[in-house]
């Protein structure tokens, strides 16, 4: 029988992270030329299988395992582990962190955030903020390949062990990209703690902010919400940038040359986390997405259903639940089995939450809720950006 910190190993290897195996109770990761009683070396290099996942695991016991962060697995870990984190989290954020896969050890939370290829810069394993030295956030970049990771639930460290925050599992709750905000104020807090910069290194930026012009803020976000999570996500996300990309006004009608700085822009960003490296393969892909895209982002056939399931009388089974959201979820539940016939239908936790205006770690529990109660019935889970499948039980 497995362990649960086995099975945890091999999920996170199908999910295609790079994982370390740590000894029993211990943080210091196991490297090549590792056996029953020595650790190897360079860890931050290896590469698991599964098959040696499971020999470690029959030589050295309970192992912990952890996530690697930086440029090979496109996540960073930013972690309170000192008095007056959440405090700097605000700070750092300006009063609105994002939602994150977040989980709770010894010394406070850790939030788990996509990489960002700028952050090389920095070529730090971790750095502290808002003091350099020692501030109550540590950040855990791996920037430029450099060794960083950390012990993912259920792993135990100094007896004590950890666990994810109630709906905010990696699995359940997507990576969110750093705003280009807080990225700058890491990036000019780096620059700050090296000194001052040289002057060729000055001309060539000041000449780089001349020839860009500014960023349309809706772009980035359309970049930022659809970069892939790993490889086999491309296509698919692909056509979620266009949808997106087709939502805003001044874009909605762009011929293909006046996007493709975009995709440029979205291909570099991406690159960490597909295996298409050649521009052109996601050209191709992005131009025949922008001609089939039928539905702007917002503006999707779930919306008229949605219109429809709350004009109709309100299911029966609803009226044991006095909070109008729910209501709605349950009428637009027993639509979408209505259109689907005897087939389960699909949706994402995300879908739900804007349709209800909610943010959708609560769409999320409240779906949980109508499952527990039986007016849901799960086929199939869905797992990262995957919607799960499921079958209304008529009243």
């Amino acid at each position: 029988m497995k362990s649960n910190n086995r099975a945890e190993a091999h999920k996170l290897h199908r999910a295609e992270l790079p994982i370390t195996l740590c000894p029993p109770d211990g943080k210091k990761p196991l490297g090549d030329g590792w056996d029953g009683q020595q650790n190897g070396l360079a860890w931050q290099k290896k590469k698991w299988t599964l098959k040696e996942i499971d020999r470690a695991f029959e030589l050295r016991g309970e192992l912990n395992v952890g996530v690697l962060y930086g440029p090979r697995s496109g996540l960073i870990d930013i972690e309170g582990d000192s008095a007056g984190a959440e405090a700097a989290i605000l700070e750092l954020f300006g009063g609105e962190p994002p939602i994150a896969p977040m989980f709770r050890s010894r010394r406070g939370l850790h939030r788990i955030m996509r990489f960002d290829a700028d952050l090389n810069a920095v070529g730090k394993a971790s750095v502290h903020w808002p003091d350099p030295g020692r501030g109550p956030l540590e950040i855990k970049l791996g920037a430029s390949g450099k060794a960083s990771h950390s012990l993912w639930p259920p792993s135990t460290a100094n007896g004590i062990q950890r666990e994810w925050v109630e709906g905010l599992m990696y699995d359940e709750c997507d990576a969110p990209s750093l705003p280009t905000a807080v990225k700058e104020t890491l990036l000019q807090s780096h620059r700050k703690a090296q000194g001052t910069v040289n002057t060729e290194t000055q001309a060539i930026a000041c000449v780089s902010v001349c020839l860009c012009k500014p960023v349309d803020e809706a772009i980035a976000k359309a970049i930022g919400a659809t970069i892939p999570t790993g490889p086999g996500f491309r296509h698919r996300q692909l056509f979620h940038f266009a949808r997106l990309l087709k939502a805003i006004p001044s874009l909605a009608d762009a011929d293909l040359q006046t996007l493709r700085p975009i995709v440029e822009r979205w291909h570099q960003q991406a690159l960490p986390r597909i295996r298409t490296k050649y521009f052109t393969e996601t050209w191709v892909d992005f131009s025949n997405a922008w001609s089939n895209v039928k539905f702007p982002a917002g503006c999707g056939p779930i919306q008229g259903i949605f219109q429809t399931a709350i004009s109709r009388p309100i299911p029966t089974v609803a009226l044991n639940y006095e909070v109008p959201e729910i209501r709605s979820l349950i009428a637009l539940c027993r639509e979408l089995q209505h259109i689907s016939g005897a087939a389960p239908f699909f949706l994402s936790c995300r879908t739900a939450g804007e349709l209800l205006n909610i943010s959708y770690v609560l769409a999320n529990k409240w779906l949980r809720l109508l499952v527990r109660d039986k007016v849901l019935v799960v086929v199939r889970v869905g797992v990262r950006r995957r919607a799960s499948e499921y079958r209304y039980v008529d009243d």
